[in-house]
C-alpha cells in the first residue's frame, strides 16, 4: 500500500526497500498469551481431569479489515489448537479460551497457536509426571494408550534420545511431543546450565510422523529451521513496547541463534503410512519450547514458566 501510493503520487513506478528497523518496529506479531491449568490426580498418580483457560489475542480480528470472506462463528480455532485436541487420555477435559486484543496487531508466527500452547500443554504434563514421581517419558506413555502413531513416534524418540542415561551435573534432558498440521513431531533437548544461569542448548533429537516422506532431506532441513527458529524465541526473543513504539529494531536488540550457538540437531523418521500426509513447513517448531524447559528442570530444578528463557534467574542450580 506504501508503494501504491508513492507511485500514484509521483505516478511512475517505484521499488520501496524498508530497513531492517522499519520492517521490525512496523509489523504484526504473534499473538501474546497466557494459559492456566488445574489437574487432579487420582490413586496411580494419573491425572483424571485437566482444566486449561487461556487468554490469547485474536489473529482473524486483528487481520479482519483484510479480509474479504466472512470468519465463521465461535471460538478461534488457532487460539486453542493444541489444547482442545491434546492426544492424552484423560477422562475430563476442559479449555476455556478468551480472546483479547490489545493496540498492537497481531499475525501468523510459525505454527500459529500450537507454539504457545505446546509449550503449555508440554510443560504442564511434565510438572505432573515430576508430581506423581513419574518418568515424563513413561507418564507420557501412559496417556497415550490407544495412540499407535504417538507411541511409535514416542519409543523411536526415548531409544534415539538414549533417554535415561543418566546426565552430569549440571545437564539436563527433556522431552516433549505434539502434533501440529497433521504430523507428529517428538523432541528432546540436552542442555548445559552453569553457575551463572546461562543455557546452552547441545543436543536436539527430533522423531517425526507426517505420514509419508517423498524427500528425506527436505524434512531433515525443515525440522533443522523449525528448532532452530523456536530456539531463538524460547531463550531470548521478546517484542516490547515503550511509549507507544517497538523498542527492538534489529540483531544487536533482537537476538538471534548463532552457529556458534546452535545444537547439533538429528531428525529421525516414524512414519505411520496410511492415508496420512502431514504439513512438514511448521511442526518442528511448537515440541522445542517445552522440551528445552524440561531440560532445564532436570539440570537446576528450576521451572521456567514464561518466556523468553533469559528472563528467568537460573542462577544457583540445585
Amino acid at each position: 500500500m506504501q508503494a501504491l501510493a508513492v507511485a500514484r503520487t509521483v505516478s511512475q513506478p517505484v521499488k520501496l526497500v524498508w530497513t531492517r528497523e522499519e520492517d521490525m518496529r512496523h509489523d504484526r506479531y504473534r499473538p501474546q498469551a497466557a494459559i492456566a491449568f488445574k489437574a487432579a490426580l487420582g490413586n496411580d498418580g494419573m491425572p483424571t481431569v485437566i482444566q486449561a483457560q487461556t487468554a490469547v489475542g485474536s489473529i482473524m480480528q486483528s487481520i479482519k479489515p483484510m479480509l474479504d470472506f466472512p470468519q465463521p462463528p465461535g471460538v478461534e480455532s488457532a487460539a486453542v489448537e493444541g489444547l482442545v485436541n491434546m492426544p492424552y487420555a484423560v477422562p475430563n477435559l476442559k479449555v476455556d479460551a478468551v480472546l483479547k486484543n490489545t493496540h498492537v496487531p497481531v499475525m501468523f508466527w510459525r505454527s500459529v497457536g500450537s507454539s504457545q500452547n505446546a509449550f503449555a500443554v508440554e510443560s504442564f504434563i511434565d510438572e505432573l509426571a515430576h508430581k506423581s514421581g513419574q518418568d515424563p517419558y513413561q507418564f507420557r506413555r501412559k496417556l497415550l494408550v490407544g495412540k499407535p502413531d504417538f507411541l511409535n513416534v514416542l519409543d523411536v524418540l526415548a531409544e534415539k534420545s538414549n533417554w535415561g542415561q543418566k546426565m552430569p551435573a549440571g545437564k539436563g534432558r527433556g522431552i516433549a511431543i505434539h502434533e501440529a498440521f497433521g504430523t507428529i513431531v517428538g523432541e528432546v533437548v540436552e542442555v548445559a546450565v552453569d553457575s551463572k544461569g546461562v543455557v546452552r542448548c547441545e543436543r536436539v533429537v527430533a522423531v517425526v510422523d507426517c505420514g509419508h516422506v517423498v524427500n528425506p532431506l527436505t524434512v531433515a532441513m525443515q525440522i533443522e529451521s523449525g528448532v532452530i527458529y523456536g530456539l531463538t524465541a524460547a531463550l531470548y526473543d521478546e517484542i516490547t513496547v515503550k511509549d507507544g513504539a517497538i523498542e527492538q529494531g534489529n540483531f544487536d536488540s533482537y537476538r538471534m541463534v548463532r552457529m556458534a550457538d546452535a545444537p547439533r540437531i538429528e531428525t529421525h523418521l516414524a512414519l505411520s503410512g496410511g492415508n496420512k500426509w502431514g504439513g512438514i513447513g511448521e511442526p518442528g517448531t511448537p515440541p522445542i519450547a517445552p522440551a528445552l524447559c524440561n531440560a532445564i528442570f532436570a539440570a537446576t530444578g528450576k521451572r521456567v514458566r514464561v518466556l523468553p528463557v533469559k528472563n528467568t534467574d537460573l542462577g544457583g542450580q540445585v
